[in-house]
């Protein structure tokens, strides 16, 4: 009945069309990631926590959380892949923090891009990326801290002496 009763107002179809596509991208935007600042790893491993908020009255399912490693040699995901996705489900006017395992294998930056999707493949709202800071202490230069305190030490006894 709605879509016959456009017929011969061409006009006024097309307005109702934008509008319902506007409400519809507006309720979109309503479930989206919360802006990361750059995580430090001091480590091998650890868990990136992204959080996802859904500000609509009703729960959202269905949706899938897709975490990209800009240099997977690097920084790796869950299991030891470039990419990680976790199913997302939220309450109404809730938030949910999502965890992934990471385990690196060099010092240095990595770029991480996070972004929703629907369980067909469709991207869903904005993508959010942050940089993941690899800084481990090796056992190597622990080794050699501590040879250079006992050196200091030896040096303090010996000036004691």
């Amino acid at each position: 009945a709605v879509s016959t009763s456009w017929r011969g107002s061409p006009l006024e179809a097309q307005r109702y069309r934008d509008a319902v596509r506007t409400y519809l991208q507006s309720l979109t935007s309503e479930v989206q990631l919360i802006t990361k600042s750059d995580v430090t790893l001091s480590g091998r491993s650890a868990t990136i926590p992204v959080t996802v908020q859904n500000k609509l009255v009703q729960g959202i399912d269905h949706l899938v959380l897709r975490l990209t490693s800009s240099n997977a040699t690097r920084l790796k995901l869950n299991d030891g892949g470039a990419v990680a996705e976790q199913p997302v489900r939220i309450a109404g006017g809730h938030s949910q923090s999502v965890k992934f395992d990471a385990s690196a294998n060099a010092n240095g930056q990595a770029q991480v891009t996070a972004r929703l999707f629907t369980q067909d493949g469709r991207p869903y709202g904005e993508e959010m990326s942050f940089t993941v800071k690899v800084s481990e202490v090796t056992p190597t230069v622990l080794l050699v801290i501590a040879g250079g305190l006992l050196l200091l030490v030896l040096a303090g006894i010996r000036m004691y002496t």
